[in-house]
């Protein structure tokens, strides 16, 4: 169920496996694919991600320190899984420009009771892979899912 919508200003992450960080640097599409089949046999509705100013108004350091104790409390987390970050504007528009059909994707508050900020990226279907690529282009940071220890 959608919730409140995610202002364009905003960010969300997205926790992906070190497998979808191509050699090059750039994020490989396969992080932002709906699943197929979901336990109950439905395909995804929405592409889930967490939202940052949710978490924490300003600060980015908060809201990644934050984010990765929302995901260790339900995500057996390792060192090779990565965070990617998202400005919700750029990513909706650069969809919404690119796409022929002019698709608007949108992004939404989907709480759930072990997940505070989980949000949803909503009308990736039809042509949910020319839209993982054009939400791959947008990625403004990379983070590990695990904090490196303090030097």
């Amino acid at each position: 169920m959608r919730g409140t919508k995610v202002p364009d200003t905003d960010h969300v992450v997205r926790h992906t496996k070190r497998s979808n960080i191509l050699p090059t640097g750039r994020v490989s599409a396969v992080a932002f694919m709906l699943r197929p089949s979901m336990p109950d046999g439905k395909p995804e509705e929405y592409l889930s991600v967490n939202w940052l100013e949710h978490l924490h108004p300003a600060d980015t350091d908060t809201q990644m320190r934050m984010v990765r104790d929302e995901f260790a409390a339900n995500l057996r987390l390792s060192r090779s899984q990565k965070l990617l970050r998202l400005n919700v504007g750029t990513t909706t528009r650069n969809v919404a420009e690119k796409m022929e059909d002019g698709r608007h994707i949108s992004v939404h508050h989907a709480e759930l009771p072990t997940s505070p900020s989980h949000s949803g990226v909503y009308d990736c279907r039809p042509d949910e892979e020319m839209i993982a690529e054009l939400i791959a282009e947008t990625v403004i940071g990379i983070y590990d899912a695990i904090a490196a220890p303090p030097s």
